[in-house]
């Protein structure tokens, strides 16, 4: 599952981190290696307070995926 993750994290930075001319182009490995990392911590986190139904929400599709989200803001940092 990680590795899905992962793949799914790469497949959408393109745009964000690959296009980016912030980010020189040695260091977009990195940066989307800490956002996995980032993401699949938050995940656990959550799952790790009893939040099983709002992590499986976001798995199945069945919650929005943005800042509108409680548990996404809680992995962006932003709550």
């Amino acid at each position: 599952m990680l590795d899905q993750l992962v793949q799914l994290v790469r497949e959408n930075a393109q745009e964000t981190v690959v296009a980016n001319p912030a980010v020189p182009n040695e260091q977009n490995d990195a940066v989307i290696g800490e956002a996995s990392h980032s993401i699949a911590e938050g995940l656990q986190s959550a799952l790790a307070n009893g939040n099983v139904n709002e992590v499986m929400g976001l798995l199945n599709g069945n919650s929005a995926p943005d800042g509108a989200n409680p548990l996404v803001n809680g992995i962006q940092g932003t709550s």
